[in-house]
């Protein structure tokens, strides 16, 4: 059920007073900003307009927090998918590549 769905059978079922209503409208204004998971800003909006209208008000009356956009999944590699090389440079040859596992291997042994 939308936020909107509820907000109507709420004012339908329970009759609120104009100061829970408002309390009501508080809290979807703070649910705006990060919509529970299954509803959208556009819904939450649609209710705050309802309940607004409700008790004589209107949206133009409130400040609603930013958006926050929903994360998403980062599904990059982790590391460089070729040769290590270093950084800005080309590995020039299998002679080099060794010469810097040595060096990284032994600075690994000395303490810190």
């Amino acid at each position: 059920m939308s936020p909107l769905q509820q907000a109507r059978q709420w004012i339908a079922d329970q009759a609120p007073s104009k100061e829970e209503i408002q309390e009501t409208i508080d809290n979807l204004c703070h649910a705006y900003a990060r919509p529970a998971q299954g509803a959208y800003h556009e819904d939450v909006f649609a209710a705050i307009s309802f309940l607004m209208t409700a008790i004589g008000g209107s949206v133009d009356e409130l400040v609603l927090p930013e958006k926050v956009s929903a994360a998403e999944l980062d599904i990059g590699l982790l590391g460089e998918n070729g040769d290590p090389c270093p950084p800005g440079g080309a590995c020039s040859s299998e002679e080099e590549k060794k010469r810097r596992f040595e060096y990284l291997k032994a600075s690994l042994q000395a303490p810190f």
